[in-house]
Formats: structure tokens, sequence, C-alpha cells
């Protein structure tokens, strides 16, 4: 995985599922967007009759309406700013998030970038979102669920919006999709297909387990030169520790870094 193909596929998939949402909020009524005294924009629900090309269009058209009308506000654009300050802190959190369970082994420098890149493919799961907020009202009403009550006209900070408000019906459904992300994300960060390089396909010396004296050619039924300890003791003592597991490969990658 190269950077440019992740950052590419991380922003085309934001802005396809961002424009998703705001193409669901904006689609069903005209309403009327603000703050008092500040901000206030119209939008007219649009025709539902497109053409192949216009659906696409559609969610980057609703998009740039959405975010041209917020930003036209100093409030909003500080508002905007710290909603895309806090996506990219939160792809850097999860990241390093990550790092103790995708662990192979590898050197720390290049465990993080891989659990970065996998994060922002992970953003991929923002197609399928798209996908199902555009058909979710109708399989609402084919599962004979009602639809939520609209308001025509909504001033920011005045009222509940009635598209924050789920039942539970939603909330399964958002319940799914979450698991679907998650199990796509560790399954794919679980297999490695890096090189071998890094503290965990580097040779390990045998060495006693309380003083360190390295055992490399003693007799395994015999003692450490240095303390008395049992070598067949120490030796099963760092097996034990060099049995893989994402912890231990992570838990070498630090100690390495940490040395050097």
């Amino acid at each position: 995985m190269r950077w440019f193909e992740s950052v590419v596929n991380a922003i085309l998939s934001l802005l396809i599922g961002a424009g998703a949402v705001a193409f669901d909020y904006l689609r069903d009524a005209t309403r009327s967007y603000g703050v008092p005294g500040l901000l206030s924009f119209t939008v007219h629900a649009p025709e539902m009759n497109f053409t192949i090309e216009e659906g696409i269009r559609s969610p980057f058209a609703a998009l740039a309406v959405v975010v041209h009308g917020l930003a036209s506000d100093p409030t909003m654009q500080v508002y905007l700013f710290v909603a895309l300050s806090f996506l990219v802190l939160a792809v850097a959190v999860i990241g390093a998030v990550l790092m103790p369970l995708f662990a192979a082994g590898e050197r720390l420098s290049s465990l993080y970038p891989r659990c970065l890149k996998l994060t922002l493919w992970s953003l991929t799961m923002l197609l399928p979102m798209a996908i199902w907020l555009t058909y979710w009202p109708g399989l609402r009403a084919a599962m004979g669920q009602p639809e939520a009550a609209n308001e025509d006209t909504m001033v920011l900070g005045t009222s509940t919006p009635s598209y924050l408000m789920f039942d539970s019906f939603d909330i399964v459904a958002i319940s799914i999709l979450g698991a679907w992300w998650l199990f796509v994300l560790v399954r794919s960060g679980l297999d490695y297909a890096g090189p071998m390089e890094g503290p965990a396909w580097e040779p390990q010396r045998p060495i006693c387990r309380k003083c360190g004296y390295v055992l490399a050619g003693l007799q395994l039924d015999g003692n450490c030169p240095e303390c008395n300890a049992s070598n067949e003791e120490s030796i099963k003592l760092q097996l034990r520790g060099l049995k893989f597991t994402h912890w231990n490969a992570f838990r070498l990658a630090f100690r390495a870094a940490v040395r050097h």
C-alpha cells in the first residue's frame, strides 16, 4: 500500500460519504437553515427523476450546497475547521490504537504507517453507507416502519433536528454497518504481507533469565555459570516470550525502538 493511493481513496470516500449524507438530508423537503442573526439560506428539494449521470453528481452537488452555505459564516468556518481537525486526529489515534493488534514484529517506524494506511483504506466503508442512505427510506417503508417526522423549517440551535433522532430500527442498521467496518479493518490488519524486517525476524540469543548471561554453547540441563540459574528454565521462559502473538510482536518492536 502506497501513501498516494491510500490518501486519494480516503478523500474520495469521504467526499462520497459526506455527499450522500448531505443529499439524504436535503432530498425530502425544502428546508431553511441558519443561526439567528448570522446565517440563513434555503435549499429546495431536488427532483428524484435522475438520469444516471445526475444521480452520480447529486451527492457532490448537495455537499457543495451545504458546505457553501455553512462556509458563508465565520462561526461555521470555525466549526468546519474543528470537524476536519477532529477527523485527522481520529485517524491518527485509531492507527495508534491498532498497533498492538496488527503488529507482526516489524519496526515501529513501519508498523504505524501501515496502521494509518489501513485506517484510511477502511474509509471505503463510507461507500456502502452512501448506498444505504439512498435506499434506507424505501427499505423502512417495505418493512412497515414509519418515517420520522420532517421539519420543513429548522434553525440551528433552536430545536433537535429529526435526522438526529433514531429509533431501534435505525440503531440496529447503524450497528451492523459499524460492526462490518470493524470486521473488515481487523481482518485486513491481521494479514501481514510486508517484508520480514524487524525484531521478530532477528536471531535471538539464549540468555539467562536472571543475569542476562549468554547461554549459547552451554548444556541445556546445566546451570548459568554466573548466577547458577537453570538453563532449561531460562530457555523455556524466553521461548514463551517469543511465541507469536500480536502483543509480543508489538512489545519486541517497541523494546527495539527504545533501545536504539
